[in-house]
């Protein structure tokens, strides 16, 4: 954590509280809000879930604060492979977004958010695997089941995906309990990454993270900031995928510089295309399944204000952070 921490009135003097719609519904969500703020080293943001207790929104306090004030190991790469990121749509929007991004953008591997529907999961996955065949890429299907699986339904499915999607590269948290992957390991050869058994654990065990997980997925803001993220990096012995938390294209740097620095794997970071609206004039680009790595300024942020009543709740969340960051 940056020490000593820069004055909370100097951070809320250049805040900007934005509302941004989303193109379909993520994980329930239909408008990004975040807090943007500037310091002596750039803009940074402030967008802490709202189930996120107040320990684990410090950490995206002391990401910004980072990004604001702090400094960055410079990035090893001008850009890092991606891949896709499908929002909550149907069979037929699916085919529709998928062949746009493959045409537009060169994606080959793609991830979605599983459903409550094992079978239409299974039909998306080899609906886009035959979309990037056919456009003579090679198709890497990523499905993310954020924990919601009970062991015995995450057997089931981690067993049929693994028989009738031969691209699948590997199901993201399938299940919460970390301790359970054990035996889960045992009923399942499917690939799996995990992402919350790391990322929301007060103290992570790599020892057992290393016994159960194929795949590390670390995201920069909700770790703390880049330099933390490198620290865990440094204690996996296993591939990572860098992915982003739903950020604007601000917070989004973090993520592109850390993937730039340990990233071995397509990251999740092409999350641009999930907005309707932007906070900024120069997106990061996206070709041949790669984006650009850099910072961006949120030059139409003030298009987008959000109304008094968010604006007042996001700085008040931003103040009882600090507050526990100044007791660590």
């Amino acid at each position: 954590m940056l020490s000593p921490l820069p004055p909370v009135t100097e951070i809320l003097a250049t805040a900007q509280v934005v509302s941004l719609p989303l193109v379909e519904s993520f994980r329930g969500i239909k408008q990004r809000t975040v807090l943007l703020f500037e310091g002596p080293s750039g803009w940074a943001e402030f967008a802490p879930f709202d189930n996120h207790d107040l320990a684990h929104s410090a950490k995206w306090l002391e990401a910004a604060i980072e990004q604001a004030y702090g400094s960055w190991p410079t990035a090893s790469q001008e850009s890092v492979a991606v891949n896709a990121i499908l929002p909550e749509v149907d069979l037929v929007a699916t085919e529709k977004l998928a062949t746009k991004w493959i045409t537009d953008f060169g994606f080959s591997t793609f991830k979605f958010k599983s459903s409550a529907d094992v079978g239409a999961d299974i039909a998306k996955a080899q609906l886009i695997s035959g979309l990037v065949a056919d456009a003579g890429l090679i198709p890497q299907i990523r499905v993310d089941a954020n924990g919601l699986w009970d062991f015995d339904v995450a057997v089931r499915n981690l067993n049929r995906f693994a028989a009738e999607v031969p691209a699948l590269e590997y199901v993201e948290q399938p299940i919460e309990n970390l301790t359970d992957y054990l035996a889960l390991k045992k009923e399942s050869a499917t690939p799996i990454a995990l992402d919350e058994s790391l990322r929301l654990a007060h103290s992570p065990d790599f020892d057992l993270i290393h016994q159960v997980a194929d795949v590390v997925v670390l995201k920069a803001i909700p770790l703390g900031g880049l330099k933390n993220a490198l620290h865990v990096a440094s204690q996996i012995e296993l591939p990572i995928v860098v992915s982003g938390s739903l950020d604007s294209s601000v917070g989004l740097a973090a993520g592109l510089q850390l993937a730039s620095l340990v990233g071995n794997k397509p990251a999740g970071l092409a999350t641009d295309l999930l907005f309707a609206e932007y906070v900024t004039s120069h997106k990061h680009k996206i070709a041949s399944g790669r984006i650009e790595v850099g910072r961006r300024i949120p030059d139409l942020s003030s298009q987008h204000l959000a109304d008094a009543e968010v604006v007042a709740q996001l700085r008040t969340r931003l103040v009882e952070c600090y507050k526990y960051l100044e007791q660590l």
